[in-house]
């Protein structure tokens, strides 16, 4: 039996928020980037399946997604956390689901860029720190 998706976690930028799902045990469950204009509409639609709680990092950012959040899912189910460096440790993260092949093995992680966006990577991170807070 596959683990149910525990937390749903955003990462709300200007342009672009990251979202992700992740299970109790720390599992991506599931994770999109969705333009800033859309958030409301897909937020929407997961709270069809809700979650025990919802995480938002508390960037400058965040403060125009919290009402929503709130509206969607009720006061008592949205926690702000911290996001600080939350970005390095995206971007570890992208890197070790997708390490670098051929000659770009031999360049340092910290020299090299992800190829894609990796907001959705931001909103794990949060999502596993309030996990390992809860522990």
């Amino acid at each position: 039996m596959k683990p149910v998706p525990r937390v749903l976690s955003v990462d709300p930028g200007r342009e672009k928020c990251g979202v992700a799902r992740v299970t109790a045990d720390g599992a991506i469950a599931w994770r999109r980037i969705v333009p800033r204009s859309q958030l409301e509409r897909a937020l929407t639609e997961l709270a069809a399946q809700p979650p025990e709680v919802v995480v938002v990092g508390d960037g400058t950012t965040s403060q125009g997604a919290l009402p929503m959040l709130r509206r969607i899912f009720g006061e008592e189910k949205v926690r702000v956390i911290d996001e600080k460096n939350s970005t390095f440790e995206a971007r570890a993260l992208y890197f070790a689901e997708h390490p670098p092949a051929g000659l770009w093995r031999l360049v340092p992680l910290s020299m090299q860029s992800p190829g894609e966006p990796i907001d959705d990577y931001a909103a794990v991170v949060l999502a596993r720190r309030w996990l390992a807070s809860e522990t």
